[in-house]
């Protein structure tokens, strides 16, 4: 069983989120109780759009309270929830895993999104920044340009600006470089 859930997630990590999922429902149809790849079938579903069953999957995850890996289930589940545009909810979920593993990368984004999402920019700049931080290793831009969405919501152009800037100079093939780019333009007509 563990081999299959890991044959799953070599499918996952290659962006071949159906082979994954077959082999990750394997696993489970093998050890029904296997939360680990009741977890992963979770991530996978979210990256297949399949939201709803991904919450299903997540849920019944989030309460094997013998999981070594809560904090993953948790995040997982928040991110669903982020994705059915229920950001109260997903932030919950997001907040606990983060209080078991405050650096992750991935999680500290999201939750910072839901901030976003919520309206709560001040401390959504905050929460980027961290998650920027966080986020150094793995080399996403995210957290840095929706930072700098937060502060031009503040009326903070000058650290707006800084941070578009800062999305260019680290990673100008990245996601929001060519966002950031438009953003200073327009910032540029607004002086």
């Amino acid at each position: 069983v563990y081999k299959v859930n890991n044959l799953g997630l070599a499918f996952f990590v290659r962006n071949k989120h159906s082979e994954a999922e077959t082999h990750l429902r394997r696993a489970l149809e093998l050890e029904p109780n296997y939360t680990e790849a009741r977890n992963n079938l979770g991530r996978t579903l979210i990256e297949l759009g399949l939201i709803d069953d991904a919450i299903k999957e997540l849920e019944i995850a989030t309460k094997d309270l013998t999981y070594k890996f809560p904090e993953q289930s948790q995040s997982n589940l928040g991110i669903a929830y982020f994705h059915k545009n229920q950001y109260a909810k997903a932030q919950q979920y997001l907040k606990e895993s983060l209080r078991i593993r405050s650096s992750h990368c991935v999680t500290s984004n999201y939750f910072a999104r839901t901030l976003f999402e919520l309206k709560n920019f001040k401390e959504a700049s905050l929460a980027f920044d961290q998650a920027a931080n966080n986020c150094k290793n793995e080399k996403i831009d995210e957290p840095i340009y929706y930072g700098a969405l937060s502060f031009l919501k503040l009326d903070n152009v000058e650290e707006a600006r800084a941070r578009f800037e800062e999305v260019l100079a680290q990673y100008p093939n990245g996601m929001y470089a060519e966002q950031s780019k438009k953003m200073l333009m327009i910032l540029k007509e607004r002086k």
